[in-house]
């Protein structure tokens, strides 16, 4: 394949059979995807902890690379690389607030989807990160640059490496595809589901809508995405230029327009007899607020 496609040949193999493996998971209902959450969360908690052993112990003398001393190579103020940090983290996850109500109805009590995020969001997300720096600051002086792709790392120890380091490519490619599926099945493809379900009801289903969402997802070209981390960190900070507004307009809503109350039965009228209609369907006030 050129180069301008942003992917080797088996780069693109690796990713049909990425999408094979996940289709028979979307299959199964979402209520009975949990304990498969439960292992594929378990799985990359394992790698991560593991990875990081690894790096710290096998350094060597030279120690940590400049990934942590080093100071920025652009002329922006610390104040605006940690607004920028925080912007890309708001990012990550905005897709994920918009879809939690999909997976949150099947909490049983309504306080057990908040004390479920309000805890581990924070613990998670910052120790993935110090674990991230950690393992690139370590293995920065080994392989002559600091790689922050775990899928770039285990090639680089596979190509300079023996039958130990092919192994454990194995097992940590294995333990990234468990987490990657535990990911994007529920994050992208179900929940591309439960929208176009609730969109066009009456010819598709959740599972239909999956299969779609799956099928449509080749045409934003994803390999192109996470090409490289300085990309991935601009697309996860253009996302949250569109989502995280939206997030604070559902918000402000919800708890001060609305004052936490909903009429349920007028969010499934399509016409002008729902509160909800507005103006032929779209309430301007919120892309006024939006824009």
């Amino acid at each position: 394949m050129p180069a301008s496609t942003g992917m080797t040949t088996a780069q693109f193999v690796a990713y049909i059979i990425f999408c094979l493996i996940s289709l028979p998971v979307i299959w199964i209902r979402p209520h009975k995807l949990k304990k498969f959450f439960y292992a594929s969360s378990a799985t990359i908690i394992v790698f991560e902890i593991v990875l990081l052993i690894w790096a710290l112990a096998t350094m060597g003398p030279e120690g940590f690379g400049d990934t942590i001393s080093a100071k920025s190579s652009t002329d922006s103020s610390s104040s605006w690389l940690m607004a920028y940090g925080i912007i890309s983290t708001i990012g990550s996850i905005s897709a994920g607030i918009l879809n939690q109500n999909d997976y949150a109805r099947f909490a049983r009590r309504p306080k057990d989807a908040i004390l479920g995020q309000v805890f581990s969001f924070p613990l998670y997300g910052i120790s993935c990160s110090v674990v991230g720096i950690l393992v690139t600051a370590a293995t920065q002086q080994r392989f002559g640059g600091a790689i922050w792709n775990p899928p770039d790392i285990f090639s680089t120890l596979i190509e300079n490496g023996g039958s130990r380091e092919r192994a454990a490519g194995f097992f940590a490619g294995a333990a990234l595809v468990v987490s990657q599926i535990g990911v994007n099945v529920p994050g992208n493809a179900l929940s591309g589901g439960f929208d176009f379900a609730a969109t066009f009801p009456k010819y598709i289903n959740i599972r239909r809508g999956a299969y779609l969402t799956a099928a449509l997802s080749v045409a934003c070209n994803p390999w192109r995405i996470v090409n490289t981390a300085t990309v991935f960190i601009s697309v996860l900070g253009s996302y949250s230029v569109f989502l995280g507004p939206m997030t604070g307009m559902m918000i402000s809503s919800y708890f001060v327009v609305n004052k936490s109350k909903i009429n349920v039965d007028h969010l499934y009228i399509g016409n002008r007899g729902s509160i909800y209609w507005y103006t032929w369907g779209v309430n301007w006030r919120g892309i006024v607020a939006v824009s």
